[in-house]
C-alpha cells in the first residue's frame, strides 16, 4: 500500500514518520510546494511527486496536511 501526504511541513512529516513506524510495510509519496521541504521528504526516502493531483493518483489513501489558508491553492 502507498500513503500520500500533500503537505510536508511539520505536521506532514510527523504523519509520515509515524505512519512509518507503524506501518513498515507502506510506501509513501508526498508533494509540498516548497522545494526544501521536498528535498526533506526525498532525503528520508519517501517518493516525491511533482504536484498534489499526482499524489492522489499514486496513492491508495491520502492525508492533506496543510494550512486552512492554503486549501484554495489545490483548486
Amino acid at each position: 500500500k502507498r500513503i500520500g501526504i500533500i503537505g510536508f511541513g511539520i505536521m506532514g512529516e510527523a504523519f509520515a514518520t509515524r505512519f512509518k513506524r507503524k506501518l513498515p510495510q507502506c510506501s509513501f509519496c508526498v508533494h509540498d510546494a516548497k522545494e526544501d521541504r521536498r528535498e526533506a521528504a526525498r532525503a528520508l526516502g519517501h517518493a516525491v511527486a511533482s504536484s498534489a493531483p499526482e499524489v492522489l493518483l499514486a496513492s491508495d489513501i491520502t492525508v492533506l496536511s496543510m494550512k486552512p489558508q492554503d486549501f484554495a491553492a489545490l483548486a
